[in-house]
């Protein structure tokens, strides 16, 4: 994965889709390169990965969506 004027660009991935509960309702996977405005950078992830060594689902949920 690598980012191209603050876009990602990715191959071979899927897009899951959760409950409130945090049970997955639905997957999405393309082999294809795509380009998506994800609104953070790698950076920003490493900056919360090293923050802590486990986290809950709605504990990242409120880390990546605003």
């Amino acid at each position: 994965m690598e980012t191209i004027r603050k876009k990602w660009k990715i191959r071979d991935y899927s897009i899951r889709e959760f409950d409130n509960s945090g049970s997955e309702k639905m997957i999405a996977t393309s082999k294809q390169d795509s380009l998506l405005n994800l609104n953070f950078t790698p950076e920003d992830i490493n900056q919360t990965g090293n923050s802590s060594e486990e986290i809950s689902y709605n504990q990242l949920k409120n880390q990546i969506l605003p």
